[in-house]
């Protein structure tokens, strides 16, 4: 699918000093993503673009330009997630998650959890 989003719309959201070639490497990657995500999840073009652009910012945010955990000047404080590769480890994928409805961004990169039931061994004889 044609990208929907553009270097100068991501630059306007992240401070990043990156060459515009490179910003558009994680341009393409976040829409591979957003497409294999979200495709047929009945998402405007439009919106797929804006969580395109906040994406794109994730993906530089967790490798290029990495959001401090925690930050003090004089009496003020900030923190932030603890970084990784989910979208909630930073604040552009946090916004992303919350520009689609769908909800199936959130569960990028979380693992699956199967439990099984193990049989009562009571009547089982001790060998």
């Amino acid at each position: 699918m044609a990208i929907r989003t553009n270097v100068f719309d991501v630059k306007a959201i992240i401070t990043t000093s990156m060459e515009t070639e490179e910003v558009h490497s994680y341009i393409v990657d976040a829409n591979t993503l957003v497409n294999s995500v979200l495709s047929g999840e009945g998402l405007s073009e439009a919106l797929l673009g804006t969580i395109e652009k906040w994406v794109t910012a994730h993906l530089i945010a967790v490798t290029k330009a990495r959001q401090p955990q925690y930050k003090k000047i004089g009496d003020a404080a900030e923190s932030y997630p603890k970084l990784g590769l989910k979208m909630e480890s930073s604040t552009y994928g946090q916004t992303a998650i919350a520009f689609d409805t769908s909800g199936k961004l959130a569960k990028v990169g979380k693992q699956r959890v199967k439990i099984e039931a193990v049989p009562s061994f009571d009547d089982s004889p001790i060998l």
